[in-house]
């Protein structure tokens, strides 16, 4: 089942993405098969996606992730913590890089960021791995962390395995989840109240909410 847009919220859809003056990039988007009648996407979501997969890369691109593979028995928790400020930053970057994240009062994009970043950090580390297993990282971190930790990776890297041909999905759910209110379980006050635009950060999950389930259909209807 396709969910489709109201025609108000489609012309504001089209508006949104016409006013960011994007130029239409070459990378492909890859679908199972093309039969059936929701697999449909409008141009402007081809546009966005490309431009979202564009970015994502350019970004991961500049940044050199080898360290993963020079851990020995002598690496230090601390090493390891400076070596993932990388990829926390390449992340942040990847954020910036998406208009209505750049609309935000900077207070909000910082709150988005500490409320929903441990949450889905580990999402863009299966995507810059290319969906690798980092034998040097487990044995140590299962020493730094303890002996469950290798357990976990293993049931997160089996979960992974379906997104392995699909790394595109990830990346939109990256975008989908960083304009989140309730993603991290936190004790503390819900954050929702501390936001200066609440009602846009609803607006905006929705947009790509709508983007990543046109997509979803575009693949697998």
């Amino acid at each position: 089942f396709l969910v489709t847009l109201p025609k108000v919220l489609r012309k504001k859809k089209r508006l949104m993405i016409k006013s960011r003056s994007q130029e239409v990039v070459t990378y492909p988007i890859y679908k199972i098969h093309s039969f059936g009648s929701n697999h449909i996407l409008y141009d402007d979501d081809r546009t966005l996606i490309n431009n979202i997969n564009n970015a994502y890369q350019s970004i991961v691109d500049k940044n050199d992730y080898s360290y993963i593979n020079k851990y020995t028995s002598t690496t230090t928790f601390s090493q390891f913590v400076n070596d993932e400020s990388v990829m926390h930053e390449s992340l942040i970057h990847f954020f910036k890089s998406i208009p209505e994240f750049k609309q935000l009062d900077i207070n909000d994009q910082i709150l988005l960021i500490k409320s929903n970043f441990i949450n889905i950090i580990h999402l863009h580390r299966l995507v810059v791995y290319n969906f690798q297993e980092c034998p040097n990282l487990n044995k140590r971190a299962s020493k730094w962390i303890g002996k469950d930790f290798q357990n976990q990776m293993f049931r997160t890297r089996r979960y992974s395995q379906r997104f392995i041909n699909y790394p595109l999905l990830l990346k939109l759910t990256l975008v989908v989840f960083i304009f989140s209110v309730n993603l991290s379980a936190s004790t503390d006050i819900n954050p929702f109240f501390e936001y200066k635009n609440k009602k846009i950060l609803l607006e905006f999950q929705n947009f790509y909410t709508n983007i990543l389930w046109r997509y979803l259909n575009y693949l697998f209807d």
